[in-house]
């Protein structure tokens, strides 16, 4: 990218001027007043003053006006295409319940086209608002022996949308083996990695849904892959009580004993938390997405966003 006052090689072919009252531009200066973007073919080559920029490229189309604000793209840290097709039903549940009565007996169902179809409606509404990078975990019950979730990556790329997408592997739901788990992990791996625009992270949904054995064979997954993690954890007081009664320790604490965190991970919600968790994810650089409709939707809670910026995560 090239500030419009400096110089740059000859660029005679058309592109388009982003106008807009405001700039944002996430570097220095932060907003230019009056200013635009440039945009050719897919890149962006110049951001700058409006007047200046139409002066110097005087065949570009204009897109955007005087009352506008242009901003970077927006990213959705953290979302489930599954629920693309399910939006709307069962709102009256809490969390658990919610799982139960709905995520649970639709999971067997969501196959390769489901997937694709339904990452084609939630992708676009996401462009429409501004989203271009979404952070996504496939929930889906691999009972057939066929993966689902490069139909995922299939409808990014027909998009144009980014997307680190992942599986929400559990195997706490009958008729669901280890081996297919895996299958599924690897073939949404191959897919993203064969695309522009996907990158593949490891999805463990919750730990009380997976067994001992599939948590361990993740971690390996995730550590001597060299993949990212993409995890919900201590979204409900519930879970946080399992954890303990069943390891001792909470959730958070339980995936830094087992070396998740070895791996760059990234979990979701982080509702019921004490301070030894709060500082656990600080220690291991965790990034966490606080999902705040979603935690008030299911009745999860609040998360303490301002105790986790000030310990830097």
């Amino acid at each position: 990218m090239s500030p419009a006052g400096r110089a740059a090689p000859r660029d005679d072919a058309a592109g388009t001027l982003v106008r807009g009252r405001h700039v944002l531009t996430s570097a220095d200066p932060e907003v230019i007043t009056d200013g635009a973007v440039r945009i050719r073919g897919e890149r962006i080559t110049h951001v700058g003053p409006y007047r200046e920029l139409a002066a110097r490229f005087p065949g570009d189309a204009v897109a955007g006006g005087p009352d506008d604000i242009v901003t970077p793209g927006f990213v959705n840290t953290h979302g489930h295409f599954s629920e693309a097709l399910l939006a709307g039903m069962a709102e009256q549940y809490a969390l658990g319940e919610w799982i139960r009565r709905l995520v649970g007996p639709v999971a067997p169902f969501l196959d390769e086209e489901a997937a694709y179809v339904g990452t084609l409606l939630a992708g676009v509404q996401m462009l429409r608002t501004g989203v271009t990078l979404a952070n996504d975990m496939f929930v889906r019950d691999p009972v057939d022996g066929v993966p689902a979730t490069p139909g995922v990556v299939r409808a990014l790329d027909r998009l144009g949308l980014r997307g680190v997408v992942s599986f929400g592997a559990g195997d706490a739901r009958p008729g669901v083996s280890t081996a297919a788990l895996l299958d599924e992990h690897a073939a949404l791996a191959d897919a993203a990695a064969a695309s522009r625009l996907s990158r593949f992270r490891v999805g463990i949904t919750t730990l009380g849904a997976q067994s001992p054995r599939l948590f361990a064979r993740s971690v390996r997954l995730a550590v001597d892959g060299g993949h990212g993690v993409h995890i919900h954890l201590q979204e409900a007081r519930e879970e946080v009580r399992a954890v303990r009664a069943a390891h001792g320790t909470t959730p958070v604490g339980h995936c830094a004993r087992n070396g998740l965190f070895e791996a760059p991970t990234l979990a979701a919600h982080c509702v019921w938390n004490d301070d030894a968790d709060l500082d656990l994810l600080a220690e291991h650089g965790v990034g966490v997405a606080h999902n705040p409709v979603s935690n008030m939707v299911l009745a999860s809670g609040v998360c303490p966003v301002p105790d986790l910026r000030r310990r830097g995560v």
